[in-house]
């Protein structure tokens, strides 16, 4: 299911698709690139519940952490362990120079996509209310 790349594989298709990020810290040798449909049904069952948002206690990078984590756990389970999953964190600056973190993953059609954790929703390049992408964790 989906293809398998090396980290300097998802290296290069990351930076074609979103752009030069730096830095970007792939920490795992390969990662599967799971199709679409497959890596969101992979979210709806692999969610943890969590407590609601609040300001500088339970915020982005608070969720965004969560569920990169309740990912690799769920991925992990399912795969049995034998390679990791292209999606990670980011930490990102809007055109108005706000700080935001969300999560990231990357698609078996190469598609790179940001993803809101809290709501869902995702976003593919070019990111309109992104101004750039300051770092990228796998």
């Amino acid at each position: 299911m989906g293809r398998s790349a090396t980290a300097d594989e998802l290296s290069r298709f990351i930076t074609l698709s979103a752009g030069e990020v730096f830095p970007k810290m792939l920490k795992d040798k390969s990662y599967r690139l799971l199709p679409r449909d497959s890596f969101r049904d992979l979210m709806v069952r692999g969610q943890m519940p969590k407590p609601k948002y609040a300001t500088d206690i339970f915020d982005c990078d608070d969720w965004a952490l969560c569920f990169d984590a309740d990912m690799r756990r769920a991925w992990a389970n399912r795969s049995r362990g034998k390679e990791a999953l292209a999606c990670g964190q980011v930490l990102l600056t809007r055109p108005s120079g706000a700080r935001h973190a969300q999560n990231w993953y990357m698609d078996a059609e190469l598609v790179f996509r940001l993803l809101e954790p809290q709501s869902w929703i995702e976003d593919i390049a070019p990111f309109g209310d992104v101004k750039r992408i300051e770092q990228l964790t796998g």
